[in-house]
């Protein structure tokens, strides 16, 4: 269905300006969405999940690691831990090491030997 002012031929209404500046405002500006990233830890043999942090974008991947595995109890093994390249730090490997896991984290692109 067509606006009313399509129809008779009208240029279309501006929209109001925004109170910062000259741009019209914008709806979905006001309404931005904030994008969260789920890190899970998950038992390999079977599907539950042991483990997990939600953190906003402008938290790095690398920082969360260390403290997942605080999350499962010190009573409970851990074998191993898996991750990207972007876990490739000492602190990761620390934190892995701490509970006794194998650490399988391939290096980073810019790794040093």
């Amino acid at each position: 269905m067509n606006p009313a002012w399509q129809l008779e031929g009208m240029s279309r209404p501006t929209p109001p300006a925004c109170k910062t500046g000259n741009r019209p405002a914008d709806t979905a500006a006001l309404r931005r969405r904030v994008w969260r990233r789920s890190h899970i830890g998950i038992d390999g043999q079977t599907p539950e999940i042991r483990a997990a942090g939600l953190t906003t974008r402008d938290v790095g991947d690398a920082p969360v690691l260390p403290g997942l595995p605080d999350r499962i109890p010190p009573g409970q093994d851990i074998a191993s831990l898996t991750a990207d390249g972007a876990f490739d730090t000492r602190k990761c490997h620390g934190a892995i090491a701490a509970r006794g896991a194998a650490a399988i984290i391939p290096p980073r692109k810019n790794a040093r030997p």
